[in-house]
């Protein structure tokens, strides 16, 4: 495929990241760029419920999963350095409509996704407060801080960029405060579960169990590659950044986890409240102690903001990137004065408003407060989806650019990348199936239909804009700019 300088890719690329930012992201940015954006500590407490025999399975699915990944990614974003990123890969790899469908629901995903992590900030919120809030008074929090979010997401990504410093910073001393009580705990006997050897054994149920939220945990090192125009040597960095990072997102991880399930016995551990209970049980609540437990879930609420805001960098760019290729709605094309994306920003706040209205409608006259499953699960399942086609894509890639020069290259016989690429994606179907259904467990009908609904609107959109504005393929493939 021919390299045209003058495309679209390579004017947004100058313009936005190299004329209107002067700074520029060394790698140790770019380790905590990628550490702030992976790293979730918002879902430590979701697979912290699997007991200590989902280490286990951490462990397989950083080996099967995110090693791949994470190599892939670093392959893609150097040898196809342009802003569209996975939009882009899948593009070149199959044409418009798949590039298109990526494109949709990789912003999606982040628009349903936002409240959800807003619901959590509420939760906590409360808890400092030491009070409880309604159903209307979380998603009011909600849409507040997904406002908030919106804007801070239209600054250039190097002058936020201590944004994504500080978060990294802080998800790490959380969750080594976490990790550093349970070991505590486990060291005065008083742990809160079975951590006998025969407690690690693997069970296929805790596995099935766990697979979507480990997943799901695990996404979002190609958003660092959106930055890649902001940074002093992305060919030699992004690699070298994602192994790094890799080393210190799957140790907090595993971690995180331990600390939790010191704290509290498995059955009651909160999806949604259980990291700020365990802080409490394992420190306490009284006199000074408590201060620091309540600075650390401020702590925690400014890091959900840092991983909203870090992951607005790949989502929003993307979505300008393909609006600009008339892959997206028009009114993602829309910039601010800075050239950074304003129409997805505005519409990531107005899609968080509807889905906490319709939160706080299901809550107030379903009778369940507790969504918070629900409203995450919407955004997750779609953010799944967005990332099956990727590594068909990059074989494709492998062979119809075969000479296109690629500052760093997976190496690997051709069976061994092959054998990358199909386990990951396998794995990714299965984490979409086991998020309506676990083997074993009985099928939630309530929840299927809650959370079907809501993804099958989200599809359904994104295939109407496909149908209306398909072009003839020869006017719309994407084309690099100056890398």
């Amino acid at each position: 495929m021919p390299i045209n300088t003058t495309y679209l890719a390579g004017s947004i690329g100058e313009s936005i990241m190299e004329e209107k930012t002067k700074k520029k992201l060394g790698l140790v940015d770019i380790v905590l760029f990628g550490v702030c954006t992976v790293l979730v500590v918002d879902t430590v407490a979701a697979t912290a419920v699997a007991g200590p025999g989902g280490i286990f399975w951490w462990l397989v699915i950083l080996i099967l999963f995110f090693l791949p990944y994470g190599l892939i990614t670093a392959e893609l974003a150097t040898t196809y350095p342009a802003e569209g990123g996975i939009y882009d890969w899948v593009k070149r790899a199959f044409g418009r409509n798949w590039g298109a469908r990526t494109a949709w629901f990789y912003w999606v995903n982040y628009a349903l996704w936002v409240p959800a992590v807003f619901y959590l900030f509420a939760v906590v919120l409360a808890q400092v407060l030491n009070t409880e809030f309604s159903p209307w008074q979380i998603a009011g929090v909600s849409i507040a801080m997904s406002w908030l979010c919106s804007y801070i997401s239209t600054k250039p990504v190097a002058d936020a960029n201590w944004i994504s410093s500080l978060g990294a910073i802080l998800k790490v001393l959380i969750m080594s405060v976490l990790g550093i009580g349970g070991l505590i705990q486990a060291f005065n006997g008083e742990v809160a579960n079975d951590f006998s050897a025969s407690a690690f054994a693997p069970s296929f149920q805790v596995g099935f169990a766990i697979l979507s939220v480990m997943l799901f945990n695990l996404l979002g090192f190609e958003v660092v590659s959106a930055a890649s125009d902001s940074m002093e040597n992305p060919k030699k960095d992004i690699p070298k950044a994602t192994v790094l990072g890799g080393i210190l997102i799957a140790f907090f991880y595993l971690l995180a986890t331990f600390g939790v399930q010191a704290a509290l016995p498995l059955d009651q551990i909160s999806a949604s409240a259980g990291l700020y209970e365990s802080l409490v049980i394992l420190f306490g609540i009284e006199g000074f102690t408590g201060v620091v437990i309540n600075i650390l879930a401020i702590c925690f609420m400014f890091t959900l903001v840092a991983n909203i805001t870090n992951w607005s960098v790949g989502v929003n760019y993307v979505a300008l990137y393909a609006a600009k290729n008339d892959d997206m709605p028009k009114v993602f094309a829309t910039t601010t004065q800075s050239g950074t994306p304003k129409g997805a920003a505005i519409w990531n706040g107005i899609v968080a408003t509807i889905t906490m209205i319709a939160y706080a409608l299901i809550a107030t006259f379903g009778g369940n407060e507790d969504l918070f499953w629900n409203v995450f699960s919407l955004g997750a399942i779609i953010l799944l989806l967005s990332y099956v086609v990727m590594f068909p894509a990059f074989l494709k890639l492998r062979k119809i650019d075969a000479v296109l020069p690629r500052p760093y290259k997976v190496a690997g016989q051709p069976w061994l990348i092959r054998l990358m690429c199909f386990v990951p994606m396998c794995l990714l179907i299965g984490g979409i199936i086991t998020f309506f259904w676990v083997p074993g467990q009985p099928f939630d009908w309530t929840y299927f239909w809650q959370v079907g609904t809501g993804i099958g609107i989200a599809i359904l959109f994104g295939e109407v804009y496909i149908f209306r504005t398909t072009k003839p393929e020869q006017d719309s493939q994407p084309v690099l700019g100056d890398s």
